[in-house]
């Protein structure tokens, strides 16, 4: 399977466009182009590296646009793989994310399109990351729909602040599509628009893992206006249009993972999501999770080997997951095996909100008191979950 990475650079600093290549050359997985063109930036130093792009690598192939924003607005334009996926030009994808792909687009025929979760970074710096849960969810416009306007998710920050989306936007490269049709070239929002249309013609897979790395930055296309773009129209506009062309009821979500929702988060800030090796995982649990779900994490990680509550002596990684308030005390029991990896290996434990339902809960404050004077870091995403490394 060939994919086409596609990227519409527009006034990025050398900075972002080196993270960028560097992030799709990296990939473990080798069978691809990367289709890139500069979208008539002002900056002529942008311009110029990005032409200059494909003497880097054969991979890389320049396209001259006919109009402002044609590969912005339908990336598949140019593409002549198989599966298309779009990477911003200030963001990076991790190291394994078309291996990843590969393996589920081929495993799963009948799925179209494939988005992942995403780790937020502001100037920089990791500010948590970003999932989504299709549950109670026929398609992703319900989804969007029904999150957009509910103030306990838009405090959590998971909706208009970061689109209400999966990252990694790809989709098989079918013929004939057309994601701007007449609507108003200023628009500076296009990830909504594209998973609408898609979820039309087949099923949307999510995979729980986060393999994009997502800068939030206020000079952004997505928060910026100017001759060409403009913000105001990020919103309005955009929710007439998916209302307006979703002719037929629509049954999009591939539930393969739904299951390990919850179990799934507790990777999302752990290193394993930059390795390119395959790694051994010593996955914690106060009550051993069923087989199933053991089954679900293991597919979803395939690529690595996850071991259940065996506390063997030669593991790369150590994950425990919290979802009750009462685990205190399972916490120090567990806390007595894991001391032999303390020092050696990445050590996360982390707590889950969504069933826990804070501020009642203080378990956090329980371990983290409990590990006063060690070596942790622990980290607070907006109430949703509580992420600890101890090292």
């Amino acid at each position: 399977m060939k994919f086409s990475v596609v990227t519409s650079f527009y006034n990025e600093s050398p900075k972002y466009v080196e993270e960028v290549c560097n992030s799709v050359l990296n990939q473990t997985y080798t069978n691809f182009e990367w289709v890139v063109t500069d979208d008539f930036s002002q900056n002529r130093e942008t311009t110029k590296l990005v032409k200059s792009l494909p003497s880097r690598d054969r991979r890389i192939r320049y396209v001259e646009q006919k109009s402002k924003k044609e590969v912005w607005w339908n990336p598949q334009t140019y593409a002549i793989g198989d599966v298309v996926i779009t990477v911003d030009a200030d963001d990076t994808i991790f190291p394994k994310t078309l291996e990843i792909y590969n393996c589920f687009y081929i495993k799963y025929p009948d799925v179209i399109c494939m988005t992942t979760d995403v780790r937020n970074y502001v100037d920089g710096n990791y500010r948590g990351s970003v999932y989504i849960n299709y549950e109670n969810y026929k398609s992703h416009m319900d989804y969007i729909f029904d999150n957009k306007h509910d103030d306990s998710v838009l405090k959590h920050g998971i909706s208009d602040y970061f689109g209400g989306h999966g990252y990694n936007r790809s989709w098989r490269n079918i013929n004939g599509l057309d994601f701007k049709g007449d609507l108003d070239n200023k628009l500076v929002i296009n990830d909504m628009l594209q998973l609408t249309k898609i979820e039309e013609m087949g099923k949307i897979l999510h995979l729980p893992r986060a393999l994009y790395g997502y800068n939030n930055r206020k000079e952004s296309i997505s928060r910026t206006s100017d001759e060409h773009n403009d913000v105001s129209l990020r919103t309005q506009e955009i929710d007439q249009s998916l209302r307006d062309n979703r002719k037929i009821e629509v049954n999009s979500i591939k539930r393969i993972f739904n299951d390990i929702f919850i179990e799934s988060t507790a990777f999302l800030d752990c290193s394993i999501n930059f390795e390119v090796t395959s790694k051994d995982i010593l996955y914690i649990t106060p009550h051993i999770l069923s087989l199933s779900k053991q089954e679900q994490l293991k597919e979803l990680f395939f690529d690595h080997n996850i071991y259940f509550n065996d506390y063997r002596d030669n593991v790369d990684y150590c994950i425990i997951l919290f979802d009750s308030p009462e685990q205190y005390d399972s916490f120090l029991i567990i806390y007595e095996k894991i001391k032999k990896y303390i020092g050696k290996i990445e050590i996360i434990i982390q707590i889950s909100y969504r069933k826990i339902n804070l501020p009642e809960n203080n378990l956090k404050e329980k371990i983290v008191n409990f590990l006063n004077g060690k070596s942790i870091y622990w980290f607070d995403f907006n109430n949703h979950y509580i992420t600890i490394k101890l090292f």
